[in-house]
């Protein structure tokens, strides 16, 4: 459910991203064909792009002197023991977010099937 806000989340902010950049630079432009393609290929490729995950390698420096078991060693020295807790309510934010936007196309899908049906 994470990974699914998550692509929302990317999505959104590529369609925010493609959207200003066709606001600044292409709104005024007499190119209305040039701009239509341009429309229908930022939105397929915000959809697509978080579909793609990126990787990067991450290198970090040992200290000098410093072992693998010697840092195993100091690593578990100050722990201290943790206390499971149970979680009181079993609704996280997550689900409050989730359950706002069902509802939001909840209530969107009603009024299109509302305005469908009684459409004269």
């Amino acid at each position: 459910m994470e990974t699914l806000f998550e692509y929302l989340l990317k999505a959104s902010a590529g369609i925010i991203l493609f959207y200003l950049v066709y606001r600044l630079l292409l709104m005024k432009e007499t190119f209305y064909e040039a701009n239509w393609w341009f429309l229908v290929m930022a939105l397929l490729f915000s959809v697509s792009l978080p579909l793609f995950p990126v990787y990067y390698p991450v290198v970090v420096q040992a200290h000098a002197g410093t072992g693998i078991f010697e840092g195993l060693g100091r690593t578990f020295t100050d722990a201290q023991p943790v206390q499971a807790t149970a979680d009181q309510s079993g609704i996280s934010r997550l689900h409050i977010i989730f359950l706002i936007y069902g509802a939001g196309g909840l209530i969107l899908l009603l009024r299109l099937v509302i305005q469908t049906v009684l459409a004269p």
